[in-house]
């Protein structure tokens, strides 16, 4: 459809490849400058978190991943101070299982096949 309307698809195509590889380049510097190392699973964490937040949310709506995915690191930094720091990561997985079993296509809903 893009395509139709005149849009250079190949092009458009090649930008986004090239700001998201931009994007995870500078987050991978970032992480290991936290870490004060890298190696090659430095990030898997966080990648299990953001795929927690997207089955939480449901893949209807990004405003509604991201809502989760903030609410969730305020929910996590709560734990940490308040009950343990051990217990942190932990938290992702208990909501993520609690929002599945109460509703199994997430809390904003999500596409039907």
């Amino acid at each position: 459809m893009a395509a139709a309307f005149g849009v250079d698809v190949n092009r458009v195509a090649q930008v986004t490849v090239v700001l998201a590889s931009m994007m995870a380049g500078v987050a991978g510097v970032s992480i290991a400058l936290l870490y004060g190392s890298a190696w090659a699973f430095v990030a898997g964490l966080y990648a299990l978190k953001s795929f927690v937040c997207m089955l939480v949310a449901g893949n209807k709506h990004i405003e509604g991943v991201m809502a989760v995915g903030l609410t969730l690191g305020v929910i996590e930094a709560l734990m940490t101070g308040f009950v343990s720091s051990s217990l942190r990561d932990a938290v992702a997985f208990v909501i993520l299982i609690a929002v599945l079993y109460f509703r199994p296509l997430g809390l904003f809903g999500s596409y039907r096949a």
